[in-house]
């Protein structure tokens, strides 16, 4: 088995994506798979790292969310989903500033 593969496969373990058959691959190579433990060891410290970034919202905020999301994302122009917010926003996201600024320009006048 490749290292690749036996990484993909503690992966998989680790975030429990993997049949019965297969968590008996992971087992039998626990126990005679040196490499195969190192992956499993790593990825299982990189989850517990993660966990301190994790976060969730009490209740009543999580539905204020919600109820913003659903009102930004629901908004029609006829029957059709105005989804121009989103691609507006995804754009300015991931576009140079100057770039986005010029696109932008050139949107207002009409030209794209």
């Amino acid at each position: 088995m490749e290292s690749i593969d036996k990484q993909e496969l503690a992966f998989q373990y680790v975030h429990g994506f993997l049949d019965a058959e297969a968590k008996m691959q992971v087992f039998r190579l626990i126990l005679t798979d040196q490499e195969f433990k190192q992956h499993l060891r790593d990825e299982l410290q990189l989850v517990q790292s993660m966990r301190q970034f994790r976060h969730s919202l009490e209740g009543a905020r999580k539905e204020e969310w919600l109820k913003r999301i659903k009102a930004k994302a629901v908004r029609q122009e006829g029957t059709e989903l105005r989804i121009s917010f989103w691609v507006d926003w995804a754009l300015k996201m991931t576009m140079p500033a100057l770039a986005y600024h010029t696109f932008n320009q050139i949107q207002r006048r009409g030209l794209s």
